[in-house]
């Protein structure tokens, strides 16, 4: 045997070996003897675990009771519940939160039904416990297993004078939640039971910002009561509130309020309080509160806005009303005093709406290049009584997703309208989805000819305009200022396309359902199922007002908890239009303003720009409008049926009244171009004037030259249809020096065309006579109609004369060449045979009257 083959043996016989051991260890490990050693030592290792961690939360529930401390109670009148609010100077104006008034329940004359009700409905153990309800806590796990949900609380009157009251921190914790229990138990060990329900009646909510029980009978039922005695039913309706005080405000929601009490009411007949051969007799009872109650004991100033960045914590900060309102924050925000007391001021002025109580509004001023909210109006009722109408029944739509929080008493029940009511854009949504598009996609401006064509239809909805004419042709800041129906949907459909025009909306901040976006009627008129707020509107309208440049609008700068500043999600600001786009767009928004609907808005000595909107039907209505300083965003709508409400009544006046007011005492604004090429206005030359010289057979010409920019050609022809360019210049003048020597009449005319000759510009036409040359040329006049009826003349006259040559109304005719005389042609006919010329060398003929085909 060689050394390979028994090396090969070696390792064979090792490795039968090596199995085996193996094999015979594994049938040792699993054997009874082996199991049972496994199982000890992982029992071991878990009793060991279990002894550590139990150790461990012992020592940290001892640590935590020796370390948390409690606010006295005769030290709680010192507690600062509330956020304190700074505006735009860091001025504090206010604070964030609820309000209350202490009161010692000797002096109470409702006292002992007051306590004995809150203690059946609250906790009614509350005096065989010490603090925390075991049984309480296991009835309600059990409870909520089975229901799958939080549907019963364990929480005892103690554990919420704990939580409410004296702890030292706001800040949801699973630390708070075991120091709560930790301090129920030390205000039980500390307080007699009486003392502890005292706390509990002084500080617990009751919807509306509202602490405490002697303010809380004077907001809902203006009652003192330490002077008056309170009605069993006013005791039940305040005994039910502390469960879920939005939820059962009776300013918010009447309907729950009032079961809510009857249930209290049963409860209190179940536990004698009341007799049962009454308990009827108060269930009937009405809710006995008024709105007229909160506005006697709460200072309104300011309050709308604080609601709105009670809101805007919650939804940028994600913070919970309670947090804010109770958690001793400082927030700074862009508030602007004087503008708010105006917006206020405004809307409560009835004069503004014709003392009509059937409308509301909505308004928000902000800074279009910061995006700061500046002001934002409540609505003309909010935080004072509605008067009564004859149908109650409000149309307008809330979205879901900005009710008011439930199960918290922070939020004041006063629907904030400029954030909480969401309504149809309308026709306001065309500077957005019609005209801006179209200057940055298209390369239009404000002197573009666009159409507005009869008995138009598309998608078998066929629009008119509110007027009922029909436009034509026309420029499109005509059509704007107009906000014509017609054209605006010719742009979408024929110019733009569906698609470009719901990318704008988009991309703006409108959500469009999915056969919205292919819609030219949603596009058009604004008629989208997912409704908008004022603030939503002004945020859309930013980029128009601040070169192109969107921002997000927001009223919180920063928010400080205990000196450090917490993190603000901000969004960058983003480049939605091109600055020529936005310019042109302002200017075309201060023509609608100027001449156009929405000349209710103008402000002596101050350029605005805006636009006016409605929904059709004349519920809703818009205006949008900006200086070069503030935007304001105005929605006035109809909360029941009947009044008219467009654009350029209730709106606008309401943007005029406050921005002239705010602007006052404030120099002059304009809008400066950002440095873009300015619009070039192509019309018909006026003033054109007319010299034939003898001496030498020529004909001088001259007219209004109104731009450096404007291109001239002029025209001419024997007999007024035929026409042949003559030469082309920038100036105003043009001498034509091959005069026939026998011709004793010429027409002429001068066509304005923009630097680069683009088409759609075109000039209108009129006689002017001379003793020996008859000469067409540019009208100048404004009119549109003067237009129509001369083309219209025009054509009938080459539909007379089929062999004659077209005319091009743009101008770009025959350039060289003779012309061509036409066979048995006369001139158009004057008064008399024309004269030959005079003696002189000279002629003027710019004094003659014009005449017309």
């Amino acid at each position: 045997m060689n050394i390979g083959e028994r090396l090969k043996t070696v390792a064979k016989w090792r490795w039968s070996r090596r199995r085996k051991k193996t094999d015979d260890d594994i049938r040792k490990r699993w054997s009874i003897k082996g199991i049972a050693r496994i199982s000890l030592k992982l029992i071991k290792g878990i009793l060991l675990f279990m002894t550590v961690g139990v150790l461990l939360v012992l020592a940290s529930f001892a640590y935590l009771y020796f370390t948390t401390d409690a606010i006295p109670f005769d030290k709680m009148n010192n507690i600062q519940f509330g956020s304190t609010i700074y505006d735009k100077n860091d001025e504090a104006i206010g604070v964030l939160g609820p309000k209350r008034e202490y009161v010692d329940m000797e002096k109470v004359p409702s006292k002992e039904m007051l306590m004995k009700t809150f203690v059946a409905v609250e906790d009614r153990r509350f005096y065989q416990h010490g603090g925390i309800d075991y049984k309480g806590m296991a009835r309600a796990f059990k409870v909520n297993i089975q229901e799958m949900s939080k549907a019963e609380g364990a929480s005892t009157i103690t554990m919420q004078v704990a939580r409410n009251v004296v702890m030292g921190t706001r800040q949801k914790t699973y630390k708070r939640k075991v120091k709560e229990l930790i301090v129920s138990k030390k205000i039980e060990s500390q307080y007699s039971k009486e003392e502890i329900l005292t706390a509990y009646l002084n500080y617990i909510p009751f919807g509306n910002q509202v602490m405490g029980v002697k303010l809380a009978s004077k907001v809902y039922f203006g009652k003192d009561i330490t002077k008056e005695e309170l009605e069993p039913h006013e005791i039940a309706l305040l005994a039910g509130l502390p469960k879920a005080p939005t939820d059962y405000n009776p300013y918010h929601d009447p309907e729950r309020a009032l079961e809510r009490r009857n249930v209290v009411l049963f409860i209190m007949a179940r536990e004698g309080l009341i007799p049962q051969t009454e308990l009827k007799k108060y269930q009937e009872k009405d809710l006995g509160v008024d709105k007229a109650f909160f506005e006697q004991y709460f200072d309104v100033n300011y309050q709308s806005y604080t609601h709105y960045i009670l809101l805007e914590a919650q939804e940028r900060y994600e913070l919970t009303a309670e947090e804010v309102t109770t958690g001793g924050y400082e927030i700074y925000t862009s508030l602007d005093p004087r503008i708010q007391e105006s917006l206020d001021h405004a809307l409560k002025d009835d004069d503004i709406f014709d003392h009509n109580n059937e409308i509301d509004a909505g308004a928000t001023v902000v800074d279009p290049k910061s995006g700061e909210i500046l002001a934002i109006g409540g609505g003309r009722y909010y935080m004072r009584p509605q008067p009564e109408t004859k149908n109650k029944k409000e149309t307008v739509k809330k979205k879901e997703s900005v009710q008011l929080p439930k199960g918290t008493s922070y939020m004041p029940s006063f629907p904030l309208r400029t954030v909480e009511t969401y309504i149809q854009p309308g026709t306001a949504i065309r500077p957005i989805s019609v005209y801006a598009p179209l200057i940055e996609e298209e390369n239009y401006d404000e002197y573009s000819v666009v159409r507005d064509p009869a008995a138009y239809q598309v998608e078998g909805w066929q629009p008119h305009n509110t007027d009922g004419r029909i436009y034509g042709d026309l420029p499109l800041k005509e059509a704007a200022a107009k906000s014509l129906n017609i054209n605006s949907a010719w742009t979408i459909e024929d110019q733009l396309g569906a698609e470009t025009s719901s990318t704008y909306a988009k991309n703006f901040g409108f959500e469009l359902e999915a056969v919205e976006k292919s819609s030219v009627e949603a596009l058009a008129m604004g008629h989208t199922k997912k409704g908008v707020n004022a603030l939503d509107m002004a945020e859309a309208y930013i980029p128009f007002a601040n070169q192109g440049v969107a921002v997000e609008a927001g009223g919180i700068r920063k928010i400080l908890y205990n000196g450090d500043e917490q993190h603000l999600p901000k969004t960058k600001p983003r480049q939605q239009l091109d600055e020529q786009t936005a310019y042109y767009m302002t200017r075309i928004l201060q023509y609608h303003v100027s001449v156009g609907k929405g000349k209710e808005a103008r402000i002596k000595g101050h350029e605005v720009a805006g636009f006016t909107g409605d929904n059709g039907d004349r519920s809703v209505g818009w205006f949008i409008g900006y200086t070069n300083q503030y935007l304001m965003s105005v929605n006035v709508f109809n909360m029941l049926s009947g009044t008219k409400i467009t654009g350029d009544n209730y709106p606008a006046k309401l943007f005029h009244t406050v921005m002239s007011d705010i602007l006052k005492d404030k120099q002059g604004s304009v809008f400066v171009n950002p440095g873009v090429p300015e619009p070039t206005l192509v019309r018909a030359p006026q003033w054109l004037t007319l010299k034939y010289v003898a001496s030498s057979r020529s004909v001088k010409l001259n007219w209004e030259d109104y731009s450096p920019d404007i291109m001239y050609r002029v025209e001419r022809s024997t007999d007024g249809r035929t026409w042949k360019s003559i030469g082309v210049t920038s100036a105003g003048q043009l001498t034509d020096t091959q005069v026939g020597a026998r011709q004793i009449a010429y027409f002429y005319r001068v066509v304005a065309t923009g630097p680069e000759s683009s088409t759609g510009y075109y000039s209108m036409i009129k006689a002017v006579s001379i003793p020996s040359i008859m000469v067409y040329l540019d009208d100048g006049e404004s009119e549109q109609s003067s237009l129509e009826e001369e083309v219209n003349a025009e054509e009938r006259a080459e539909e007379d004369s089929p062999g004659e040559e077209e005319i091009d109304p743009s101008g770009e005719g025959e350039s060289d060449g003779e012309e061509e005389e036409p066979e048995e042609s006369e001139p158009p006919p004057t008064e008399g045979d024309p004269e030959p010329p005079p003696d002189e060398d000279t002629m003027d003929a710019s004094d003659d009257q014009p005449l017309r085909e």
